[in-house]
């Protein structure tokens, strides 16, 4: 979960202590113990003008009088059906139309209006953060190797899909894996696959996408990157195999063949896929430990040219 959304719930679960404390039921509780006690004088006051009225010698002063108090009785019950009507559209109405809004967008609630609605939104976020974590999660195993930590074939599919224009695609195949397995062991074979996926992400911007596409194949999707920018992409290229020469952790040294290919030649991505991988079959054909850009002849890479 993001800085931004973990400050947008934050402000989402802080509220203060005196909106917290409005409860519609203790609102509506009073408003009907005012309303029963006005209710109460009124029937007093029309008691007495009963009274009143059978003394016909007071009837004209007291009449008045007791019509003036029931009309301020009336007015009392008129204002406290209108706090009650406020209050329930302040404290109900309006939060549960702002909830809804935000239930809908998939957004976390703010607290607010009555206690019993923020318990509730206090509760909702909650669940909302729990199945957020999880989703990431299983997001993660599903597009993910579990091995290396890059995105995985599915995932690989998925984004050379979207991105197929001002990219670079690099297939990258590691040499002479499979005599490493055989000499040394599986367990040093995932190591070095390791070691590999580690200097591959090392040398691309947090914009690309490093991914493990087979056994020892590897790709990535470079974005924002046109033919003109053939020397950077050949530079990343060559600090991923100067990462795999160093043997000083205990692992067999192994060499990359990269195959690249640039977005803007193609009108899809399997064509993109297409070209890379005669790019690689052209490094390979060549020794491998070493590069070649899908179109041209010449491999770079140890040997005849400069260091893959």
């Amino acid at each position: 979960m993001n800085k931004a959304l973990r400050a947008r719930e934050s402000r989402c679960d802080a509220a203060p202590v005196w909106r917290r404390s409005l409860c519609i039921r203790t609102l509506n509780a009073c408003a009907i113990v005012v309303a029963l006690l006005l209710g109460l004088a009124a029937l007093v006051v029309l008691r007495r003008i009963s009274v009143v009225a059978s003394e016909s010698e007071r009837v004209g002063t007291a009449y008045v009088e007791c019509l003036g108090s029931l009309r301020l009785i009336v007015g009392l019950l008129l204002a406290v059906v209108l706090l009650v009507i406020v209050a329930n559209a302040l404290l109900v109405v309006r939060p549960l139309a702002s909830y809804a809004r935000r239930v809908k967008d998939g957004e976390p609630l703010v607290p607010t209006g009555a206690s019993e609605l923020q318990s509730l939104a206090d509760a909702y976020n909650a669940t909302y953060r729990e199945n957020r974590a999880r989703t990431l999660h299983l997001r993660r195993a599903a597009e993910h190797d579990p091995l290396t930590g890059l995105y995985n074939r599915g995932a690989y599919d998925m984004l050379l899909a979207e991105h197929t224009h001002d990219v670079a695609l690099l297939l990258i195949d590691v040499d002479r894996f499979k005599a490493v397995n055989d000499g040394h062991g599986h367990d040093v074979g995932d190591a070095v696959l390791k070691k590999v996926a580690t200097a591959i992400a090392r040398s691309f911007r947090s914009t690309d996408y490093p991914c493990r596409v087979g056994g020892d194949e590897f790709a990535v999707i470079m974005t924002g990157v046109g033919s003109q920018l053939k020397g950077v992409v050949a530079k990343k290229a060559e600090r991923m195999a100067e990462a795999l020469s160093d043997t000083s952790d205990g692992l067999p040294e192994v060499g990359l063949s990269i195959g690249i290919a640039f977005g803007e030649d193609h009108q899809d991505g399997e064509g993109l896929y297409r070209a890379a991988d005669r790019a690689l079959y052209q490094a390979k054909q060549r020794g491998g430990n070493g590069f070649a850009f899908a179109g041209e002849g010449g491999v770079a890479g140890s040997g005849e040219q400069s260091a893959c």
